[in-house]
């Protein structure tokens, strides 16, 4: 499958995530991945312009990470 794009980390979103427990982070990065290949409303949405963001439900919390496309 052909991806739609690539992702490119901040220190800030890289260090937010490393402080994750390991199963958290691993389903964060999971949804960030798939994402990459499937379009849809449960993982990856857009806000405004080139604001999306990722969505991510894990043990009764919400992960969200925001990102801009260009």
């Amino acid at each position: 499958m052909r991806k739609k794009f690539e992702i490119v980390f901040l220190d800030d979103a890289i260090d937010f995530i490393n402080k994750l427990d390991v199963k958290s982070r691993n389903k964060v990065f999971y949804h960030i991945d798939k994402s990459k290949h499937i379009n849809g409303p449960k993982l990856f949405e857009k806000l405004e312009g080139e604001i999306w963001y990722f969505r991510t439900k894990f043990l009764s919390l919400q992960y969200l990470s925001f990102c801009i496309l260009g």
